[in-house]
Formats: C-alpha cells, structure tokens, sequence
C-alpha cells in the first residue's frame, strides 16, 4: 500500500508561490514517477482515485495545486501570469530526483505541452512522456457578446470579474456518485475568471500549434464531450503529433472528466497498459 504525504513545495524564484503537493509513495517505486497538473475548476482533490491506482502499479504520484486552486495559496482562480505557473511547476520538477511522465487534464494538459515544448529543463530533469486528458487547445466559448464592450475594456485589477458561463456538474460525469461528491466539495469551481481566461487565451494562442515539436511517448484520452474545450482540436491536434510515439484512445460516452475520481475504470486500465508498454 502506498504512503500518502501532503508537502508545501517552496518555488525557489519567489519563496511567497507555495504549490501544495499530495504524494503517493509506493514502497518499491518504478524509476519513472509521474507528476499531474489538474485543471481550472477543480484541484488535486477529485483525482485520489488515480493517485492510489498509479501508486498501486509501482509509479510515484505528485499531484499539484497550482496557485489560486485547491489548497495552494493565492487568489482564488486567478491566473495572473501562465508563464509564472509553467514556471512553478518547472521549478518543482527540477527539485525531482526521478525522470518524470507529465500528466494533465484540460488547463493542466496545455501546461504540460507548453513545458515540454519550451524545452528549458536541463537535459538529465527531460520529461520522458506525456499524459494529456482533453488538453485545453482551444475554448468552445468565446467572451460572451453581451456586455463584451465591457469585457473587451476591463483592465488590472478590474479584470477579477468571473464570466457568466458555467462548467455545470452535469456536464462533468456520467457518475451519480461522482456528481454528488463534486456538488459537495467546496474548493470545486464553476466559473472563469476574466483575467484567467485571458492568460489561458494567450497560452492557447502559443501551443495549438505545436504538436509537431512533442517528441516524447504521448497518450491522448479524449471524451465524447466537453463543454469547455474543443474535442475536435485535441483530436486535430494529436493527429499531428508522431505517430510512433503517440497514442489517442477516445471515449465516445464519457464526459468531461476523464481521470477524476468518476467511477470509469476503464481510463485508468488504458493508462495502466499504455504506462505497462512503455515504462
């Protein structure tokens, strides 16, 4: 059974970003471990169930918090700067002693391109694989057209408004179970703030196109629906990348949340079997 540890990683650029890290230890450890990014309405918390799954199987788990979620500090749901975040979670992984698979879903899969793209880790701390869960490679919703006159013109610090439309938990799960334990938690959001979208908006504009520079063993899971990304991009764009070394299983049935704790077994065995075939 894996050891479960909770750690405040200090970045070592600015000792005031505090990333909360949950870890799964196994006692015998695969070489390899695994750090996951989550996305930007939800935190480490929803994704235990991965975490015991991956530990289980011999891989080492960081989960992060990246600041302004879950239990890291900061505004809450504020992005204020996207290189800031790549930069915190690139500072975490060169504190690594182990080469690392970067794994994210939605936001945190944009990140984790954005990372590997970027190619600023030393050589010896490269990523050695990818794990993207409907990586957020462009919004199904642009700034809403009413009161966009508004929206368009909101500058710093007044641009902390959130935007009317939702990330509804229907839209997130088949899973009764899993639905019930997202309406009960309270570091789950719903909504964007106007400044984050921004910051995402400009990190899409980076990354949706760099599919032909990813060179590391990639999985791709995408679901039948999302509401807030673009399946068909994600598709497009993984289409692109190297064949030999990538692989897109798709879930027709699925909603949104993929890896969370969503009661669907089968993502977790394709993760494991692809995981098993590579590591």
């Amino acid at each position: 059974m894996a050891q479960v540890v909770d750690e405040i990683f200090v970045s070592s650029r600015d000792p005031a970003r505090e990333l909360f890290v949950k870890k799964y230890l196994p006692s015998q450890a695969n070489q390899t471990q695994i750090v996951f990014v989550h996305d930007l309405f939800d935190y480490h918390g929803i994704y235990q169930q991965l975490g015991t799954c991956l530990s289980e199987a011999g891989f080492a788990v960081s989960m992060l918090d990246i600041p302004g979620f879950g239990r890291s500090g900061g505004g809450r749901g504020v992005v204020d700067k996207h290189d800031e975040v790549v930069d915190d979670i690139e500072d975490y992984l060169k504190s690594l002693d182990q080469p690392v698979i970067l794994a994210g879903h939605g936001f945190g899969g944009l990140i984790a391109i954005r990372l590997h793209h970027r190619q600023s880790l030393p050589p010896e701390k490269a990523l050695k694989g990818l794990i993207l869960s409907n990586p957020l490679l462009r919004f199904n919703n642009a700034l809403p057209k009413t009161n966009g006159f508004i929206y368009d013109r909101l500058k710093h610090p007044f641009d902390l408004v959130t935007l009317p439309w939702k990330l509804k938990i229907s839209d997130r799960s088949v899973s009764e179970k899993a639905r019930l334990k997202l309406s009960e938690d309270p570091l789950i959001r719903e909504q964007l703030i106007l400044r984050t979208y921004r910051q995402v908006e400009k990190l899409i504009k980076l990354e949706q196109n760099a599919s032909y520079l990813i060179d590391v063993p990639t999985l791709t899971l995408l679901s039948g629906s999302d509401t807030i990304g673009s399946v068909n991009f994600a598709r497009l764009f993984t289409k692109a990348l190297d064949s030999e070394n990538s692989k897109l299983i798709e879930y027709e049935r699925a909603l949104r949340d993929l890896l969370s704790d969503n009661e669907n077994e089968q993502v977790l065995k394709d993760v494991l079997q692809w995981l098993k075939e590579r590591y």
